[in-house]
C-alpha cells in the first residue's frame, strides 16, 4: 500500500508538472480551484460529484479544459484527468466506457475490446465505430473513457497519464475531434442535446 502510495504522490507529482507547463503555451491559464466542485467533467461524469474535488485546471480560452480531479480516502486517494474539448456541431449522445467507468454507473463492460459502447443505437455505434480508427487512436491517446453531450467531449483518464505524455495526449485528442463528431453522428436542429446530469 505504501509503495503505490509514493508511486502515485511521483505521477501526481509529474502531471502537475505538465500541467503548469502547459500553462505556459500561448493561450493557456492554470488556476487552482482545490475543494471546488465546478468543472465541464460533471456535465458528462455526474457520479463524480460525490466527493471529487478539482486541484488544477489549465484552460486554453473557451477551447480546451484540462482538470485534475480527487477524491480523499482514509487510507489511499482516488485521481482522475478530465479532459473537455467543444465540438464543431451538437452531436447525439454517445459514451465509450472503459471497464472502470461502466462499473462507476454499474454496468458490467463484458466482451473482448477495451471499449462498451453505449448510444441510443449501440449496433449502428458498432458499426460505425468499425469504419474509423477512433479506437486505436484513443488507446495511443492514453485510452481515456469518452463521453459525447451536445456540442461538447470528455475524456476521462484513470489512472492518471503521465506528465511527460500530458501535452502530447492533448495534441492527439484534439486532432480525434472530427472523427469523434463524425462517429457520434451530427444533431439534428429540432432535438435536444441535453445528456445525463445536464
Amino acid at each position: 500500500m505504501a509503495v503505490r502510495a509514493a508511486g502515485l504522490a511521483r505521477r501526481v507529482g509529474r502531471l502537475r508538472k505538465a500541467m503548469r507547463a502547459l500553462a505556459e503555451r500561448p493561450g493557456w491559464e492554470l488556476t487552482y480551484r482545490f475543494r471546488e466542485p465546478g468543472g465541464s467533467h460533471r456535465r458528462h461524469y455526474p457520479w463524480m460529484r460525490a466527493g471529487c474535488h478539482v486541484v488544477l485546471t489549465a484552460t486554453e480560452g473557451h477551447r480546451a479544459e484540462a482538470t485534475v480531479l480527487v477524491r480523499r480516502h482514509e487510507r489511499d486517494d482516488e485521481y482522475w484527468l478530465a479532459v473537455v474539448y467543444p465540438l464543431p456541431e451538437a452531436c447525439r449522445h454517445l459514451r465509450l466506457e472503459r471497464g472502470w467507468s461502466a462499473a462507476a454507473v454499474g454496468v458490467r463492460s463484458i466482451g473482448p475490446g477495451p471499449y462498451l459502447p453505449l448510444a441510443d443505437d449501440p449496433a449502428a455505434l458498432d458499426t460505425r465505430l468499425q469504419g474509423t480508427d477512433l479506437v486505436e487512436r484513443l488507446l495511443r491517446a492514453g485510452a481515456p473513457a469518452v463521453s459525447v453531450i451536445g456540442d461538447e467531449v470528455c475524456f476521462l483518464y484513470q489512472p492518471l497519464p503521465e506528465g511527460a505524455d500530458l501535452a502530447r495526449h492533448l495534441d492527439e485528442l484534439a486532432a480525434l475531434l472530427p472523427t469523434v463528431t463524425a462517429t457520434a453522428l451530427p444533431l439534428p436542429a429540432d432535438e435536444e442535446a441535453d445528456g445525463p446530469g445536464a
